[in-house]
Order: C-alpha cells, then sequence, then structure tokens
C-alpha cells in the first residue's frame, strides 16, 4: 500500500519570494515508511496536479494507493455505501462513499471531540470491504509517523538550509536515512542516529560496506 500525503518545511517560510513555506509532495510505502518519490508543490492546492506524474514511474500493478485531500485517543466507526458511475460526484471514477466518525480526545484528558471525514474509492464493493477500507485509511497516517521523526528527531523546521532546491534535497536524504534505518530493523530512529554517531564504522557496515 502506497500513501501520499504533503509537507511543509516551515522553516523555509522566511527565505521564499511569497513568504510561504517549501511544500513537498511524497508518496510513502506504508510497511516499510520508505519515500519511493518527492516533488515540490506551490502549497496544498497544487497536490492534486502533482499526483499522477508523481506516480507515474512506478509500477503500481495491484496496489492500494491512499491520499489525503499525535499523542490522541479516537474511537473511530465507518459507513460505506455504493455509488453509481455518472452519478455527478466531483470523482466521476468513486464507486464508494465512505463516512469515517472519529471521536478524538487528547491522552492527557479533556473533552472528547467528533470529527466527520469523507472519502471515495474507485475499488468495488467486491474488492475493497468495509473492514479492508478501514485498515487502508487507517495505514495511511503511518506516513505521519515519518513526518513526526523528520521533525522531532531530524528537527527538519529548524534547518538552516533554506534556499534553492537544498530544502527537497535535505528532506530526501533524510527520507533516505529514515528508510534505511527503518529496512535495517531499527524501530527508534533516534537511537539509531545516536548508535552510529558513536562509532562512524558502524555507518558502513549498516550499507554493507566493508
Amino acid at each position: 500500500m502506497l500513501a501520499v500525503d504533503g509537507k511543509a518545511l516551515r522553516g523555509t517560510r522566511h527565505h521564499t519570494a511569497t513568504g510561504r513555506a517549501m511544500h513537498l509532495l511524497a508518496v510513502t510505502d506504508t510497511r516499510t515508511l520508505a519515500v519511493l518519490g518527492q516533488v515540490e508543490v506551490d502549497g496544498k492546492s497544487n497536490e492534486i496536479t502533482a499526483f499522477v506524474p508523481l506516480l507515474h514511474p512506478l509500477d503500481l500493478t495491484d496496489t492500494v494507493i491512499t491520499v489525503d485531500g499525535h499523542g490522541r485517543t479516537e474511537k473511530r466507526s465507518i459507513k460505506v455505501c455504493s455509488v453509481a458511475i455518472g452519478s455527478g460526484l466531483l470523482f466521476p471514477l468513486a464507486a464508494q462513499a465512505i463516512c469515517i466518525t472519529r471521536k478524538v480526545r487528547p491522552r492527557a484528558g479533556g473533552r472528547w471531540k467528533t470529527v466527520t471525514v469523507y472519502a471515495v474509492t474507485s475499488l468495488a464493493p467486491h474488492q475493497a470491504r468495509p473492514a479492508d477500507l478501514a485498515a487502508w485509511i487507517r495505514a495511511h497516517w503511518q506516513i505521519e509517523a515519518l513526518h513526526h521523526i523528520r521533525d522531532v528527531t531530524y528537527r527538519e523546521d529548524a534547518s538552516q538550509v533554506r534556499t534553492g532546491s537544498g530544502p527537497a534535497v535535505m528532506a530526501a536524504l533524510r527520507n533516505l536515512a529514515i528508510g534505511i534505518l527503518k529496512f535495517c530493523g531499527w524501530t527508534n530512529i533516534a537511537k539509531a542516529n545516536r548508535r552510529h554517531a558513536q562509532d562512524p564504522g558502524r555507518c558502513l557496515a549498516t550499507l554493507g560496506i566493508t
């Protein structure tokens, strides 16, 4: 399963002509957190137009793709209904419409907040049951785990690399480092970084260089 989502590099907003942060759209393997592609887009409004070019180089045979157009506790329910082709929706290939109700509360306590989210899929009911859709939608948020690592462990938003293609290149290198460490079995990236920093030779061993 692949998830597509955008991320703003907030540290760049004071060094762009528009005053807006550089925005990167990436496609991620939700199982490994490996980033398979990344492009710069002009903010959230341009993510849709970049969607197809981003996925074009990839083999998408039998692949489920999700796209989004914390310290909290959630309770979720899902309702699904079939959609007739040509029913007038903005998404002409939609086969099912989905309604997800989330009840969210901070883990530290507080009041529950109810959030309703709507989605569509091109998969027919025999291809995607409600349980499948719920699992895929939940898995999509794995890409947020990747963003969290970049923000917290690598302090991406505080990076002083802010001009030209530098921010996008550094984001790609962070993605690559995280992907390699995940592939090698590390679940705590901060711990993995500390371990490798103690002995540079460990970096070569991790990369299979002897």
